[in-house]
């Protein structure tokens, strides 16, 4: 017995070791300052374009002006009201211009802010660290209420057999068969009890903890997609990005993927539609006279 909780004692300590020891280089963001990140990136897409919008109305605005205050300086055109015009119009995109100018500005410092710096950075990966440790203590925690309840699961298949055993005897005295053996409560017990608890929290450990042997780097295509975030991972991934993912992440990224993406044609009908087109017969062509 003596021996038993001496490994049990080396294995926690060791777990918890390593934990003390683990890095999580895949979550060393969480998955709310990526997903933010992506969100500011996309409003500061959105802002340059309409720069580069602007810009392009712009140049035109200003050749008007240029032209049209040549002509009326060198009197070969009285037309005020279209300069007024250009001159409204350049005055309106300078201003668009710098007013997405500023509003990109101020979303770049918000993206430059979601960057860890050493200090935070180091500060993540001490509280990765100490989860990692009570994630690893529960665990074994689990393992023991998993002995706790096969010991409890022991005494009431004992009990179960002195039940019997007093049925019999009473029956023996010809006490009726409907007697009350006070069973029920513990045959409840017993069938209520969970078995191999430790087993399901070790499979939850090696997902959070991302633990799993057959990792391997896969490539991502097509568009984002999120996965639940654990502290191997914060699982969230763009084109471009080469996570390690179990096979099964793999394939649920790549339907996550598909999903948003329009289903496309059988191969056979790409093939079809990408040859040349069929041939009308003569017989068949209608004729008709434009008027």
């Amino acid at each position: 017995m003596q021996g038993k909780k001496q490994v049990k004692e080396s294995r926690q300590k060791g777990e918890a070791g390593h934990g003390a020891e683990m890095e999580f280089h895949g979550s060393l963001r969480s998955q709310a300052s990526i997903k933010k990140e992506w969100q500011l990136k996309s409003l500061l897409k959105t802002c340059k374009a309409q720069i580069g919008l602007w810009e392009r109305k712009l140049e035109p605005a200003r050749q008007g002006i240029t032209r049209n205050t040549l002509q009326i300086s060198s009197g070969q055109g009285m037309a005020h009201s279209t300069l007024q015009r250009y001159v409204a119009e350049v005055e309106e995109a300078k201003r668009m211009i710098a007013s997405f100018q500023e509003q990109a500005v101020a979303l770049q410092k918000q993206i430059e802010a979601l960057q860890p710096d050493a200090v935070k950075a180091s500060e993540r990966a001490e509280g990765q660290k100490a989860l990692a440790i009570q994630v690893l203590a529960r665990l074994e925690m689990d393992r023991k209420l998993d002995a706790a309840l096969e010991a409890v699961w022991g005494i009431l298949y004992s009990r179960a057999a002195l039940t019997s055993n007093i049925h019999e005897g009473a029956m023996a005295l010809e006490f009726h068969s409907a007697l009350n053996l006070d069973d029920r409560r513990f045959d409840a017990l017993l069938h209520a009890l969970p078995q191999d608890m430790a087993h399901e929290s070790e499979k939850w450990v090696t997902w959070f903890l991302g633990r799993e042997d057959e990792r391997r780097p896969c490539a991502i295509h097509g568009g984002e997609a999120v996965l639940p975030e654990t502290l191997f991972s914060h699982n969230a991934f763009q084109s471009g990005d080469c996570p390690n993912l179990t096979e099964a992440e793999d394939a649920e990224i790549t339907r996550i993927i598909a999903s948003r993406n329009p289903i496309a044609p059988p191969p056979e009908m790409a093939r079809k539609q990408e040859g040349p087109p069929e041939e009308v017969p003569l017989g068949k062509i209608h004729w008709a006279m434009m008027r």
